[in-house]
């Protein structure tokens, strides 16, 4: 154990809902981190396939697990009912369908931030992408940065070079940061995450970077929330957006800033599923229509690229453009 410390340094919390055949292996791998002092918060939402069972199974063979069951009520209140339980002095957070592969990870950022003298609010940490229909691996690092940039140039830095992560499972937070900032996940929406990491984004004032891949994301797994793209989350979507824009307005200068280009961000990926939305193009390009100046505030190529396409090629043409792009990479 390490010295001072009697009660969960990190707490882990772990949606989970229908993931039988993915659950005990997201939870092993969280069970073989070094780190000893952790605590698992498995939050049942209302399976119906038996992973609640498996939940039981796995507290009753390991203390350091706790099992909440609920009924289902969705992603982001299993999340905000993790962290209303989670004792942990850090938090972090990992969909039941994916898992862990680096076991020293969390005892190493832990030792960078005790060997900080500042209070360190997150840790940002690169990740993997492990496409299932193909077994094929992409590597989602954060580059080095000088010692000698600011906070602020360092989350600029992030955005430029598009290596700040929308996921909230590629953080781990400082739980007073989350109780002091109010950062909860938005009940009933789709796409939760978009807004909780603009939150994180600005709000947080001191933060590290972890280098090693953690996080193994697993896509293209049958039934996941990521795998399909729908009417409710184009128009969920759609409101946060417009909301977080609208919010930002009323933020100071260097908060506008990182929101703006982070949206612009979202934008570049959200215009790629416009012809998913079960609506007709036109239509859902006229809701957005309020949308496309964030393209003006981006800061990295892809957005600076993606501006160029719908001042040369019109929204139409850049929106299917996009979208044949996805369908093929």
């Amino acid at each position: 154990m390490l010295e001072g410390y009697s009660e969960p340094i990190v707490s882990i919390v772990i949606p989970v809902y229908n993931v039988k055949d993915y659950l005990k292996k997201c939870v092993e791998s969280v069970l073989a981190q070094t780190l000893h002092e952790i605590e698992v918060i498995l939050v049942d939402d209302g399976s119906t396939d038996g992973s609640g069972d498996i939940c039981d199974d796995l507290a009753s063979c390991e203390a350091r697990v706790r099992v909440i069951h609920q009924n289902n009520q969705g992603l982001s209140s299993a999340r905000n009912c993790g962290i209303s339980y989670a004792e942990g002095e850090y938090i972090t957070f990992l969909d039941s369908d994916d898992y862990w592969d680096r076991a020293q990870a969390l005892e190493e950022m832990i030792n960078m931030i005790q060997d900080e003298e500042e209070c360190v609010d997150c840790v940002l940490f690169s990740y993997k992408k492990k496409d299932l229909k193909d077994l094929h691996y992409d590597l989602h690092a954060i580059s080095p940065m000088p010692p000698s940039m600011s906070n602020y140039q360092k989350k600029i830095r992030l955005l430029r070079k598009r290596q700040y992560c929308n996921s909230s499972c590629t953080k781990l937070y400082r739980r007073k940061f989350l109780f002091e900032n109010r950062l909860l996940f938005p009940l009933g929406k789709k796409s939760e995450d978009l807004i909780f990491s603009q939150m994180v984004l600005i709000r947080m004032k001191k933060f590290l970077i972890y280098h090693p891949p953690v996080l193994v994301y697993q896509i293209n797994r049958i039934g996941s929330i990521t795998t399909s793209f729908s009417a409710r989350n184009y128009e969920d979507i759609i409101q946060q957006m417009k909301q977080a824009i609208k919010d930002l307005k009323q933020a100071d200068l260097e908060e506008q800033r990182l929101g703006m280009a982070y949206w612009a961000e979202q934008m570049c990926w959200f215009l790629g599923y416009l012809p998913q939305s079960g609506k007709p193009l036109d239509k859902t390009l006229s809701e957005c229509e309020d949308l496309f100046p964030i393209m003006r505030e981006g800061l990295s190529i892809r957005t600076k690229l993606v501006s160029f396409l719908l001042v040369c090629l019109g929204k139409k043409a850049t929106v299917r453009f996009l979208y044949y792009y996805l369908l093929h990479h």
